[in-house]
């Protein structure tokens, strides 16, 4: 969530395909360190740079939709988009029960 707003005025200056690229890399490359993990603490620092990465591409995704879809077309980003909060708070509420 702190991530997000610095990758859209990198993303008007570069290229989305390399931001995008790069973030893909991190992202995954992170989630392939998560598997030699030994200490919560080194959980802890892996998941967090995995969300930046993740966090990296939001803005981007949603710009690019923006470009490529018509106008009739973007109304269905209104039930897509809500996904990614939605499904946080459904996650917290099943992990409390």
């Amino acid at each position: 969530m702190i991530a997000a707003p610095f990758v859209g005025p990198l993303a008007d200056r570069y290229s989305r395909k390399l931001i995008i690229s790069l973030g893909a890399i991190f992202w995954s490359g992170l989630t392939l360190l998560t598997a030699v993990t030994h200490t919560y603490t080194e959980l802890l620092i892996r998941h967090t740079l995995v969300g930046i990465g993740r966090r990296r591409l939001s803005p981007l995704r949603q710009r690019l939709w923006q470009i490529f879809l018509r106008s009739e077309t973007r109304r269905i980003l209104g039930v897509v988009l809500p996904g990614d909060p939605v499904g946080s708070a459904a996650g917290y509420l099943w992990a409390a029960i």
